[in-house]
């Protein structure tokens, strides 16, 4: 919300529901190779889901571990993802 002060919508009625958010940003992920990158990945899927107390280390692929992280997010409420597109 401190974003938005002294802007309309900070003095508005607008409902400030907080959701789960998934944010990956690949500019700060390893990326000299696919494996790097996965293993990046694999690595932030696992950060988000400890800081919100999920559990992935089951799971046996970088997708399945991302599929679970939505899922169990979704569970205690909608959830948000933002992707910053790296080039």
């Amino acid at each position: 919300r401190k974003l938005f002060k002294n802007l309309w919508i900070d003095a508005s009625d607008y409902k400030w529901t907080e959701y789960s958010i998934i944010e990956l940003s690949f500019s700060a992920l390893a990326h000299n190779t696919g494996k790097e990158l996965q293993a990046d990945l694999i690595w932030k899927i696992e950060q988000i889901a400890l800081a919100h107390d999920i559990t992935l280390s089951l799971a046996p692929s970088l997708q399945t571990k991302f599929y679970l992280l939505i899922e169990q997010l979704s569970k205690k409420a909608k959830v948000v993802l933002l992707i910053d597109e790296y080039d």
